[in-house]
């Protein structure tokens, strides 16, 4: 879910030319299925709703209904994914996510995530694995074009006990790699070295830290 709070906000800061708000509600909501609100599509049950409040230009009318479809975007630099891939993100969780605007006003998106009942699985292992500091210093450098994500990543890894470094885009992560690894036979042939391993964004702690250790074959 950190992808589409990241999505949101950042569609809201490009909504503001100049300055402006952002403003970021959460609350837990209960649905009865009576509510007015012909975007609430959703059954009754306990609900956590999450808003993004802007105070931009807002989307014209002719647009709002086609604003989550992939490439739709009205942004001279936009890609038209960000909006589809959180819409996408938010169903996916059995949620819904809607939009209201206003020309001149600004736009609000509203997230509606069901609450789980289910108990909270035991991290005791996991949490036990980092204290002992599992990654021990070993070197991970992490390729990622969103700072917010790249950075996260990073110290992610450096509370495992990872050496980790970082770069925006793979000619940087080569130099880095070059610079730090100029004897190693593997950068002498470094095409001939695929992935082995994919974490598909967004990815929990957990997640991430299991996909490291596998493609370093769970050595100490």
């Amino acid at each position: 879910m950190s992808r589409v709070i990241q999505n949101l906000v950042l569609n809201a800061e490009q909504a503001m030319s100049q300055s402006g708000t952002v403003r970021i509600r959460c609350e837990n909501v209960r649905l009865t299925g009576e509510e007015r609100d012909p975007a609430v599509v959703l059954p009754p049950g306990k609900y956590v709703r999450i808003s993004v409040q802007d105070h931009g230009a807002g989307i014209a009318p002719e647009n709002l209904q086609r604003i989550f479809e992939p490439y739709f975007t009205t942004k001279r630099k936009g890609t038209g994914l960000g909006l589809a891939a959180t819409y996408s993100i938010v169903r996916n969780h059995g949620g819904h996510i809607a939009v209201e605007s206003a020309l001149g006003r600004g736009t609000t998106f509203t997230v509606y995530l069901p609450v789980s009942e289910a108990a909270a699985p035991a991290r005791k292992e996991a949490d036990e694995r980092r204290s002992a500091g599992e990654g021990k210093g070993r070197r991970i450098l992490v390729v990622d074009d969103e700072e917010m994500v790249r950075d996260l990543a990073v110290r992610i890894l450096e509370h495992a006990g990872y050496a980790a470094s970082s770069a925006r885009e793979g000619a940087e992560a080569v130099e880095l790699y070059r610079s730090g690894y100029s004897e190693d036979a593997a950068m002498a042939d470094f095409k001939a070295h695929g992935f082995c391993g994919v974490v598909a964004k967004p990815y929990k702690m957990d997640d991430l830290l299991a996909a490291v250790e596998e493609a370093l074959g769970g050595s100490a």
